[in-house]
């Protein structure tokens, strides 16, 4: 990545460029992941038509190349397409969160004084520093890790109250957002298939609880939500810190 002294940018933008890359990144290699997977259920699909109609030659070209397809049990292709939907949710949800984390340790680090003044600094790990930009990465990275366990919702809108940063119309978002991140967090944090509560014979009762359903419809829209937040959010920040918008756009490339 280019430094700054040479393009002339303020200092600090062109690495802050590499949080867009970054995301940028991610969803690219995930469109090809959606690509792929679309061809393989649409060749699926061909040989069932074909199978169910004229029968599949068993000569040995057409019988090696079909062999996998046969494979696949009846209902595989629509639990394939279930999952994928939960997947796609948790991602596009885990983008967001990854982004505020880095968004926040790259803005403390980049103005260290912008930490809150009541931290309080170990004199172990003064000691311990090699130099006083590693003392700061490890007291910015404590930091940036204790607020990771607050809400999404949370963290955001302490961002932009640290930063002085406007964002209309975020706040609405959020809210839709909000019932797609409770789904997320269920959906990582809910394996298991059962739920257990003690009774009143002092037994063990085993409740069945089905996994949350999500369409690929629901799926889009969390991941259009999560997009605009992200760009909306970004864009602001580095208008305001830089006085320039980001170099590289993030839902100009979907």
């Amino acid at each position: 990545m280019k430094s700054d002294r040479t393009t002339k940018n303020p200092p600090g933008f062109s690495e802050y460029n590499s949080l867009h890359f970054s995301i940028v990144e991610r969803l690219r290699q995930r469109h090809l992941t959606d690509a792929t997977l679309f061809r393989l259920m649409t060749a699926h699909a061909a040989y069932q038509i074909a199978e169910h109609k004229n029968g599949i030659c068993s000569c040995p070209g057409p019988k090696d190349i079909f062999y996998n397809h046969k494979k696949i049990k009846v209902d595989g292709p629509e639990t394939l397409d279930a999952e994928y939907s939960r997947d796609s949710l948790v991602l596009s949800i885990t983008l967001l969160d990854s982004f505020l984390t880095d968004v926040c340790r790259f803005l403390f680090l980049h103005n260290p004084k912008s930490l809150p003044k009541d931290r309080q600094v170990k004199v172990t790990d003064v000691l311990n520093a090699e130099n006083q930009s590693s003392l700061i990465t490890g007291i910015v990275e404590k930091y940036v890790q204790e607020i990771a366990y607050k809400s999404i919702e949370e963290r955001t809108k302490s961002l932009m109250e640290r930063f002085g940063i406007e964002v209309n119309g975020i706040e609405e978002r959020l809210e839709k957002l909000r019932p797609l991140i409770e789904t997320r967090n269920e959906l990582i944090h809910t394996i298991s298939q059962f739920q257990y509560r003690t009774t009143d014979g002092g037994t063990v009762s085993v409740e069945h609880t089905p996994r949350p359903k999500v369409t690929w419809e629901v799926a889009e829209e969390t991941l259009e939500l999560v997009l605009q937040i992200v760009e909306t959010l970004s864009t602001a920040i580095s208008i305001k810190i830089f006085g320039k918008s980001p170099e590289i756009r993030i839902r100009e490339t979907q």
